[in-house]
């Protein structure tokens, strides 16, 4: 049984039945339909071909139209309905073998009909809640059911990225509308595009009870428990004495990857192995590296994947993954992280493999304080367990400490831990749920929390299972590579920096700065002896250096070369002249020519440009405006043209010195390299009477 099509209809659709819940006693029939979006089908690079016909959706509606469940596939979405009893359903949404869908794979948002009841109804439904994400009832003042006590979560099975079910009291309130409507996301990512569609009636349900939406698969014992193999690390390789400071932070030290997003898979297991190995090469002196988390979800043999796993350091270290003809770590490039559980039928390369690692402790406890704190300072990050509970959904900063283990006295997440501060008592915690998460006060980085210390375990437990690994390069660091060449103004929207390929190097890092002594800013890690920088802006001079870099490390820097890109391309209108009479009658004809020029290096579109009396010589959109002339052609770079308007002098005017001036493009329906510069009055006045 594939347990990702099951998954969010394991949340959704899936009404179990439970010992002690009574339903009708003639199997009721469930009416439902679903519309979920499907990406294109994700297959190893090297297997662009795929390894069988389960691997299209095609595949997926043929199985269902013996199950009469009407299916289609259109624009993207993979449409269903059906009507069955709860066993057909459940039998349904759960015997899939073609791994192309997942429920709950992205915010959801479902319609639930329920009976027409004065009893209290329980909702269960499953949630990947160490993603971030959870279900939440939506407001409905018209309907008969709201949402009663808060609602309480439980893990399925102990263990980092395990499913949970959150259980969700519905109270009937007098008459209304018996539909209940939830939504399955993230709360600090509310805006969010809606992924899965579910209306699901179960008017025909008994009129009390419970209705399980959960997967029914039953619960594997070894599915995220730790491995039997942990202990191959557990005898204690002895940490150094250190003095060890107040407060340290090893984002201050170049040593911490980027803030990585795990999606909705449980994953985070994957994601805290890679990312304390990432620290491990930077520390060692090697250089940022991207590794894959999918090949660890993808290639592992433990059976460990979106529904929750371990810390699977021993992929890094001494285990052959699946299919696979060498150890350690892949990268990101060769096996790109999709958020499910994929497939692994292709040897990857495998260019870090860890020298060592071990548990701070052992597996299966918290370590001292001061301990987690020694493995960070010596080897750059640790990876550990922690309780999410529902209080990180919406963190935005400061200390966050529970005050009780929301997780039934267990762990259901793993971050890495990068540095503390004895004055709050706090340990720095990167979380892999994006940069839209995490502490904002202060300019802070996203992506992180500030957690209590939890030495006894009472809370978030915290730290549980800490381990480090290291990485001790081997061979020869490339030579210092030579001067690059960064293009001058050849592009409008980059700049384009080449060099020579340096023998033994593996990939290069680009770097730039405003100026020859400014400070240096990593921009990527490219494996071609190129690399366009997409963020410069036009009218900024950069300077770039190099170095090159492999599995031993990286080289020193190279000269430096300067670039800059061109302004894009865009037209630029000015008034060149405006000639009148000296004088004129108030409601009498005049007759006044001016000339317009694009002096930009774009063609202007059709556009008006308008004539105005002033008092003073600053023509504005303020002043009285008279004739325009329509530039319905538009004007071509480098162009001038003529306007004359025979016109009468407004009434209105009162008897004095008036400038003729002419605004181009007084409208401003061109975008112009220069905005300011449209405007000129005639070097004389008009005499009016």
């Amino acid at each position: 049984m594939n347990t990702k099509f099951g998954l969010l209809l394991t949340t959704l659709l899936c009404a179990t039945l439970i010992t002690g819940v009574q339903f009708a006693q003639a199997a009721p029939l469930v009416q439902w339909d679903a519309e979920i979006a499907v990406p294109p089908a994700v297959s190893d690079p090297a297997d662009q071909a795929g390894s069988d016909t389960s691997n299209t959706l095609a595949a997926i509606t043929t199985a269902l139209q013996p199950l009469g469940v009407k299916a289609s596939l259109a624009a993207g979405k993979l449409r269903l309905a059906g009507q069955q009893s709860l066993d057909q359903l459940r039998g349904t949404l759960f015997d899939d073998e073609s791994g192309q869908i997942d429920f709950l794979g992205g915010p959801v948002a479902l319609a639930l009909t329920l009976p027409a009841s004065n009893q209290p109804i329980l909702l269960e439904l499953e949630a990947r809640v160490a993603t971030g994400y959870r279900w939440e009832v939506l407001a409905n003042k018209q309907g008969r059911y709201r949402q009663g006590d808060a609602d309480q979560v439980e893990m399925r099975y102990a263990g980092p990225g395990a499913p949970a079910i959150q259980t969700i009291a519905l109270q009937p309130q007098g008459r209304g509308d018996n539909v209940v409507r939830l939504v399955y996301r993230r709360p600090f990512e509310p805006d969010a595009p809606i992924r899965t569609r579910l209306n699901l009636r179960a008017t025909g349900v008994g009129a009390s009870g419970l209705i399980a939406l959960t997967d029914p698969t039953p619960i594997d014992s070894g599915d995220a428990s730790e491995p039997g193999a942990a202990s191959l690390a557990e005898p204690a390789l002895a940490l150094p004495t250190l003095a060890l400071p107040a407060a340290y932070d090893a984002r201050t030290q170049g040593l911490i990857s980027p803030v990585r997003d795990q999606g909705n898979c449980g994953s985070c297991w994957a994601f805290g192995t890679v990312g304390v190995m990432e620290t491990a090469i930077r520390r060692a002196g090697g250089p940022q590296t991207d590794l894959s988390e999918q090949f660890l979800v993808s290639c592992n043999k433990d059976g460990w994947d979106c529904d929750g796993g371990w810390f699977a350091n021993k992929y890094h270290f001494n285990t052959l993954g699946f299919n696979q003809t060498g150890i350690g770590a892949a990268l990101e490039a060769d096996k790109p992280y999709t958020a499910t559980n994929g497939s692994c039928t292709t040897p990857l390369a495998h260019p870090y493999r860890a020298s060592q690692w071990q548990y701070v402790g052992y597996s299966s406890s918290i370590p001292a304080t001061d301990l987690i704190k020694t493995a960070i300072m010596t080897y750059g990050a640790v990876a550990a367990a922690v309780c999410v509970d529902s209080g990180w959904y919406r963190y935005t900063g400061g200390v966050y400490s529970p005050t009780a283990n929301g997780c039934n006295n267990s762990v259901n997440h793993a971050i890495l831990l990068v540095g503390w501060n004895d004055a709050d008592q706090s340990w720095i915690l990167r979380n892999s749920w994006g940069t839209s998460w995490g502490e904002t006060a202060g300019g802070s980085e996203r992506g992180y929390m500030r957690i209590k210390y939890d030495p006894t375990g009472a809370n978030s437990k915290v730290g549980y299972a800490a381990n480090w690994i290291q990485y001790v390069a081997s061979g020869t660091i490339p030579a210092i590579p030579g001067t690059p060449t960064a293009s001058d103004g050849t592009f409008s929207d980059r700049v384009r920096v080449t060099w020579s390929a340096v023998s033994g190097a593996t990939q290069y890092q680009v770097y730039r700065a405003t100026s020859a002594t400014g400070t240096k800013s990593l921009l990527g890690s490219p494996t071609a002896a190129s690399y366009d920088d997409m963020g410069a802006v036009a009218g900024t001079t950069y300077y770039y250096w190099l170095k090159a870099c492999n599995s031993a490390g990286c080289s020193g820097f190279s000269g430096y070369d300067s670039g800059y890109r061109a302004a894009a391309a865009r037209p630029d209108l000015v008034v060149t002249t405006v000639s009148g009479p000296t004088t004129g009658v108030r409601g009498k004809k005049i007759t006044v020519k001016w000339q317009v020029k694009n002096q930009g290096n774009a063609k202007a579109g059709a556009h008006y440009s308008r004539l105005y009396f002033s008092r003073d010589n600053t023509i504005s959109t303020a002043d009285v405006a008279s004739a325009t002339c329509y530039h319905r052609a538009g004007i071509a770079a480098g162009v001038t043209q003529s306007c004359s308007a025979t016109l009468m002098v407004p009434r209105n005017l009162a008897p004095g010195a008036y400038y003729l001036g002419v605004i181009a493009d007084y409208a401003g329906v061109i975008p112009e390299s220069n905005e300011g510069n449209n405007a000129r009055a005639a070097a004389s006045t008009i005499i009016l009477r």
